[in-house]
């Protein structure tokens, strides 16, 4: 096997290179660094050129993600210059030498010292390497160190690195437990951290949250079997599960059985969560017509850093109520999602990836019994949903947050409120939308409403506080997907709900442009924002465009649907027509004049 050519003569540490790099080139995919010992370490491959373009000149910088046995390792050099070779080098004992050329190398030159050749250097001036870590546990606690190479061998120059040093970690340790886990998972094992107990059945998510047979249903429903644990995920891909909460109690948490919660009882709170955010992907299940996460009773569950991939129904989800046998059935409550991912897969510029039909679909959800709203997307993004929705909500009984996320690429909506009298009662609780961006979505065939629609017979407030939406601003979306571009707001009452309209509707600092690039065609065309059935309707400080010749209104107001009153800011940048009661106006300050004296009007 190459190992590559060696810095001079050496006798361990003590050694001092001689003379300079000689290069041997050689493409390598996949490169194995033993140590001494013959053990197997890492095995590395290059997985392509990353993120930021680095100066040629800049010092190359090498960083690293911990070395944890059982996953891979990242390593990222920025700054090597581009079309050059890069070695990344390997040594059992740290050093300190100066070359000939001022440059340093941190490595002993051990026996064990290797040279893994990465050629050649792509022009972001940045490589990434993933090293993968064989989880062995006689490598835990092993210790090694890494120093990159920037060569020109056409120049004979060359550029070290920074060192990294580094220790091969257990999943249960410096991958992964924190102080206050219960459970700790990797996608083959789980521990309990109480007992010490580890249990390697390969399917860990069902090893915890385990499975107890209902009688009425005759099949198995995965559970929570203690609610309020922290359980805690290492990084790697995991199977799908469901949430249903047990009846057992974790000792010292009271919890009501919810077999006779009239009354709404308390859950104590769950937590699942990665070690590491970004690192832990629950994968869809493989049986078709199905979801990645299934919320099928209970609650009072936090999610922190996971990315969940869409299945071909769902991502994330829970069932209708009227199909479960509990006739007193109060609603879900209290799910939060903290800097979660939501990745359906399709790529909405090539046309190509699998099909997600909703990201988020969810019955009766938002009650809490805690002093937040029952459901809270805080951070992170859900992305790539081919058909439908990034989420859809069904008949909301409380508090609904959003907030500080992405949301991008959908075949319908960013967000679709439905209260229908056939799927269950009339909605309640504030629905709240703060620091939101979303970009093209509604791009499958007629748009399939607007970025946010809310279809009436819901008594709450709908808050929508710093959104931003982009539609039709992408010059680079297929041609398939590139004319089904719809508007950023509807407010009316849609099917099944006996034009009872929404609650107070209030859009304040927000910025909702469709075009420049595309501006849709045919029946997918509507207003950017249009206001039928609310209580009230409230336009604050906000930005409203029509760019690129797009030929529908920015406003489309309909007053006789609005029951208490609407307000009108008199900063707001409104650039397109507007429309007011059918009557169509050139402009917002020309609207504005024309309607200031209408009893249910007023501007501010």
């Amino acid at each position: 096997m190459y190992k590559g050519d060696k810095l001079g003569k050496h006798e361990g540490r003590s050694c001092e290179p001689r003379g300079t790099f000689r290069y041997r080139p050689h493409n390598w995919g996949a490169v194995m660094i033993f140590s001494h010992g013959r053990t197997k370490i890492v095995s590395a491959a290059v997985t392509g050129a990353a993120l930021v373009a680095t100066s040629a000149s800049a010092q190359v910088e090498m960083k690293s993600t911990s070395f944890v046995m059982g996953t891979d390792a990242t390593i990222t050099v920025d700054g090597a210059t581009a079309g050059t070779s890069h070695l990344l080098l390997f040594d059992l004992e740290p050093g300190d030498f100066t070359m000939n050329r001022g440059q340093w190398l941190g490595l002993g030159f051990t026996p064990a010292f290797q040279v893994l050749s990465v050629d050649p250097v792509p022009d972001s001036n940045t490589l990434e390497l993933a090293m993968y870590v064989p989880d062995d546990e006689a490598l835990h606690g092993f210790e090694f160190f890494l120093q990159g190479v920037s060569m020109n061998r056409n120049m004979g120059r060359y550029r070290t690195s920074n060192r990294l040093d580094e220790v091969v970690v257990s999943q249960f340790d410096g991958g992964g437990a924190s102080s206050d886990a219960d459970w700790v998972l990797t996608p083959s094992s789980c521990r309990n951290v109480a007992t010490g107990e580890t249990i390697n059945t390969g399917s860990p998510v069902q090893d915890v949250f385990g499975a107890d047979q209902w009688s009425s249903s005759g099949k198995n429903r995965p559970e929570l079997k203690t609610p309020g644990d922290v359980i805690e995920l290492t990084p790697g891909d995991y199977e799908h599960f469901r949430i249903t909460m047990s009846y057992d109690r974790k000792p010292g948490v009271e919890r009501v059985n919810s077999h006779s919660d009239y009354q709404f009882g308390i859950d104590p709170q769950t937590v699942i969560r990665a070690s590491q955010p970004g690192t832990v992907r629950v994968q869809p299940n493989p049986v078709g017509g199905s979801q990645t996460h299934y919320l099928e009773w209970g609650g009072a569950v936090t999610y922190e850093g996971l990315t969940f991939v869409g299945d071909d129904t769902m991502g994330v989800g829970s069932e209708r109520p009227a199909s479960l046998r509990w006739n007193f059935h109060q609603g879900f409550r209290d799910f939060w999602f903290y800097d979660c991912n939501l990745e359906g897969g399709f790529n909405f510029e090539t046309n190509t990836g699998p099909d997600c039909k909703w990201g988020v679909l969810t019955y009766e959800m938002g009650r809490s019994a805690y002093d937040k709203p029952g459901w809270i997307w805080s951070g992170g993004s859900i992305t790539g949903i081919r058909e439908e929705h990034a989420n859809y909500f069904h008949n909301v009984l409380g508090d609904i947050l959003v907030e500080n996320m992405t949301m991008k690429w959908c075949g319908r909506t960013a967000f679709q409120m439905a209260n229908r009298i056939g799927e269950g009662p009339a909605g309640v609780g504030d629905l709240t939308f703060r620091n939101v961006y979303v970009e093209d979505v509604c791009l499958q065939d007629g748009g399939g409403g607007s970025a946010f629609s809310f279809n009436g017979r819901h008594t709450g407030t709908i808050l929508m506080d710093n959104v931003t939406v982009r539609l039709g601003a992408n010059p680079n979306l297929h041609e398939r997907w590139n004319q089904n571009i719809t508007g950023a707001l509807v407010i009316h009452a849609g099917e099944d709900t006996d034009d009872l309209p929404n609650g107070h509707v209030i859009v304040k600092d927000c910025d909702f442009q469709v075009g420049p690039h595309f501006v849709g065609k045919n029946s997918a065309r509507r207003g950017n924002i249009q206001v039928d059935e609310c209580m009230s309707f409230s336009l604050i400080n906000t930005r409203v465009a029509q760019l690129g010749n797009n030929p529908r209104e920015a406003l489309d107001i309909e007053p006789d649907r609005v029951r208490d009153y609407m307000i009108f800011d008199d900063d707001c940048e409104i650039i397109g027509e507007c429309i007011y009661d059918g009557d169509k106006f050139p402009d917002y300050q020309t609207m504005l004049n024309a309607i200031k004296n209408e009893p249910k009007v007023r501007i501010q």
